[in-house]
């Protein structure tokens, strides 16, 4: 008493306050907001006795409630296989809204990861992973919002391109289609483009457009024979080349035959033993010994353009004082060529026969005699040389050691012969019979005959040479020893498989073997390929083409005492060798009593044959002629015909003998027959051409 007056105050602090102006029982707080949240309230009653604060009241004021909204959405993730990522989201919303990031697999059921953070992040990512769908669920008092969904998009990792199929060979006939087809993987999925190349692979070229997986050549000319295609396969993570494949186009049926002979030679008092080899682009080169000095025999060669279909003018290549025999050629597939000889008398005057040799170089012409050994303990004899692709030459003779003969080798390379190597082990023995080829890669066989001193037989031998490594270890491939095997024959087919063929004794007669090299895995099982027992069968020869097909030719007789008679057996890839023999030489010519041998056996790319061989006329059995018979793919063997179109009748010669034939086939299928003929004085080198 009296009755207390009443003011309302304010403290934010606790300790300091403030009047409100408000004097009535209730003091209303209007309009509130966040930052009136914890403010103090009081009430001070007075009259005339006193002052008396009342207790303090705290002023709570809550946040309105929001629902989430999501102010940062989550996107699509594109990630290649292995790689991490993280989807990203941010929300706001009072209060402040829980997080659950989401899953579904295959756009089915949601799963919850726990994850409850802004981010999310996915670790090596798999293929599996492509096509996950995320979300995140924002969630408060005020309700629940859902972000977007994303997807997940897993890339495979670069793969550099892979060709799963190789173009292939192809061979028409002029004016036919060739189409060649090739599939590559990688990732991602290569672009393709064919290239072409007309020099062997030297240089290649874009082929405007080809972008697919088949290129189709129209109507192609015999002049792209040789050609070859190629792939360039290209992906963010490489370029590669698919392999090379060669176009092989024969001429229209019927478009070939031989020509009239030419004599290439002249002004000699005799020459023999003539040899041909092609290049790439159908030049040929021949050689052959001719004694021009009326004292020595020295070799010659000759040069057939192809261009302008004829000779050139002889050269002389090998001279010396003493005689030069038995050459051989071989020719790059730059056209350059190297020939091999073995001579007389050696440069020390120890009278041994050495072996020679001369380089032909396209375009400049022939270089000087080089010697190719100088291993003057015993006669060197029998040379064979062979060219790789890239004009690495290989060598191989036998070589004497004045008590027996090993086959050696030499390799030519820049201009320059190398040092001897021997092929085999100096052992008691001798060998004889040496030949060489060798693939695409330089990659050579050789194979020869050799008794080993402990039998009274020879047995066939081989030994590889591998380029970058050298020749290996000399290896049997026939161990037939009840009778000799002698005259082995061996070439290459395109991809370093290699046939051998060789004449050997049963004990009473010669037979025709043969043993197959398979690249990668070596030789097989020597497998007989003629077997009429009525006589011997000799001199095998063998050609191969560029798939593997082989055709074998040799001379026998049907029973003794009957003409020898030429025939053949063919090698077909997948299936071997075929049935029994065919007989290609039909005509029994001189009264049915004359003998055909000598033959030869060459090769187009497509498995086409020219088989010749020497054999009389019927005018008289001392007269042989050349002759020739054709196989063709499919349609077999065919008539025989005489290439000794030419006869140059001495009064008082009993004829023209010819001898000595040899025949090359060029990339175009055409071919050239080279041999010696006499004009009743002395032998001239002549030669027909088939095209």
């Amino acid at each position: 008493t009296p009755t207390p007056a009443l003011k309302w105050q304010a403290s934010t602090n606790g300790s300091t306050w403030s009047d409100l102006g408000v004097t009535g029982t209730a003091c209303d707080v209007l309009a509130v907001t966040l930052a009136d949240d914890g403010r103090q309230y009081r009430a001070v009653a007075s009259n005339a006795t006193g002052t008396v604060n009342s207790n303090v009241a705290t002023l709570t004021v809550a946040a309105a409630t929001i629902t989430p909204v999501f102010i940062t959405q989550p996107v699509n993730l594109s990630l290649t296989e292995g790689q991490n990522g993280q989807f990203v989201a941010a929300v706001s919303g009072t209060p402040t809204p829980a997080l659950d990031w989401q899953v579904s697999v295959n756009s089915g059921p949601w799963f919850s990861f726990g994850v409850t953070t802004p981010v999310y992040n996915v670790y090596g990512v798999t293929l599996g992973d492509s096509g996950r769908q995320y979300r995140v669920v924002a969630t408060n008092a005020a309700g629940t919002t859902y972000s977007n969904t994303v997807t997940l998009t897993v890339n495979a990792a670069a793969v550099a391109p892979a060709f799963t199929i190789q173009p292939t060979n192809v061979t028409v006939t002029e004016g036919q289609s060739a189409q060649f087809t090739v599939a590559a993987s990688g990732t991602p999925v290569p672009t393709l483009q064919w290239q072409l190349s007309t020099n062997s692979g030297v240089n290649w070229s874009n082929l405007a457009g080809e972008t697919g997986t088949t290129y189709t050549a129209l109507s192609v000319a015999l002049t792209k024979n040789g050609w070859q295609y190629r792939v360039v396969a290209t992906n963010t993570a490489g370029v590669v080349n698919s392999n090379a494949a060669t176009l092989t186009v024969h001429a229209a049926p019927g478009a070939k035959a031989f020509g009239t002979a030419t004599l290439i030679e002249s002004g000699s008092t005799g020459a023999a033993r003539p040899r041909i080899a092609f290049a790439p682009n159908g030049d040929a080169m021949a050689v052959w010994m001719q004694q021009s000095d009326g004292v020595y025999f020295h070799i010659w060669a000759n040069r057939y353009t192809a261009a302008t279909n004829s000779w050139g003018t002889e050269a002389l290549i090998g001279p010396g004082a003493g005689d030069a025999w038995d050459p051989r050629i071989a020719i790059d597939s730059h056209g350059n060529a190297l020939v091999v000889w073995y001579q007389d008398g050696d440069p020390t005057g120890a009278g041994r026969n050495d072996i020679w040799s001369n380089y032909y170089t396209a375009g400049s012409g022939w270089g000087g005699a080089l010697l190719v050994e100088t291993d003057n303990a015993g006669p060197a004899l029998s040379p064979q040389v062979a060219f790789d692709p890239s004009g690495v030459g290989v060598a191989v003779w036998l070589q004497s050691d004045g008590t027996a003969s090993q086959i050696r080798s030499n390799r030519f390379t820049a201009g320059a012969w190398g040092t001897v190597a021997a092929l085999e082990a100096s052992t008691p023995g001798a060998s004889r019979s040496p030949q060489i080829a060798i693939d695409a890669s330089g990659n050579a066989l050789a194979v020869w005959s050799r008794s080993d001193g402990t039998s009274a037989f020879d047995n066939i031998w081989a030994n590889r040479y591998t380029a970058g490594s050298g020749w290996g270890t000399a290896g049997l491939i026939e161990t037939d020893n009840t009778g000799a095997a002698t005259a082995p024959q061996v070439a290459f087919d395109a991809s370093g498989n290699a046939l051998a063929v060789w004449q050997q004794s049963d004990g009473s007669r010669r037979n025709i073997w043969s043993n197959r090299y398979h690249a990668g895995t070596g030789w097989g099982t020597a497998e007989l390929i003629e077997w009429n027992n009525g006589a011997d069968a000799d001199n095998p020869q063998i050609s191969v083409d560029a798939n593997g097909d082989a055709v074998a030719v040799w001379q026998q007789s049907g029973s003794f005492g009957t003409p020898t008679r030429i025939w053949s057996n063919r090698y077909t890839v997948g299936s071997g060798w075929g049935g029994f023999p065919a007989l290609i030489q039909t005509d029994l010519y001189g009264g049915g009593t004359a003998n055909a041998t000598a033959p030869q056996i060459a090769m187009d790319a497509s498995g086409n044959a020219l088989a010749v061989w020497i054999q009389p006329d019927g005018a008289s059995d001392s007269t042989p002629d050349i002759w020739v018979n054709r196989y063709t793919v499919g349609s077999g063997w065919g008539t025989t015909a005489n290439l000794g179109q030419v006869r140059i009748n001495i009064p008082g010669a009993s004829g023209s003998p010819a001898g000595w034939p040899q025949i090359a086939i060029d990339a175009n299928g055409n071919a050239l027959v080279v041999w010696y003929q006499s004009d009743g004085i002395a032998d001239s080198i002549w030669s027909n051409r088939y095209q």
